[in-house]
């Protein structure tokens, strides 16, 4: 890989569209706010996640609904978006289930 174009392409072929990434984990950021009830790592796992969602559903999203493509970005920050409420519960539901508090 001599280029960064052609890094981006080797990662366009195991299905990694970085601008996707970055459009839904921005989405989850932004959906975030203030959430004083998560730790730091808990925030980065939520925006991680926002942005595997949005980079896995878009395309399917697309194909499905047939968007045309100058809209990918403005909808995988939406799914950036709501997907971040996912992450979330199943966090929550983790620290349930397996939290310090548990015997």
């Amino acid at each position: 890989m001599e280029t960064v174009e052609d890094f981006l392409k080797y990662l366009n072929e195991w299905g990694i569209h970085i601008a996707l990434i970055i459009a839904g984990a921005v989405g989850a950021f932004v959906r975030m706010g203030k959430e004083d009830q998560l730790t730091f790592w808990q925030k980065t796992v939520v925006i991680l996640s926002g942005g595997a969602v949005a980079n896995y559903i878009t395309p399917l999203v697309f194909h499905f609904v047939n968007i045309t493509e100058d809209l990918q970005f403005g909808t995988a920050f939406l799914i950036g978006f709501w997907g971040q409420q996912s992450a979330k519960w199943i966090l929550f539901k983790f620290k349930e289930k397996y939290g310090e508090n548990k015997k």
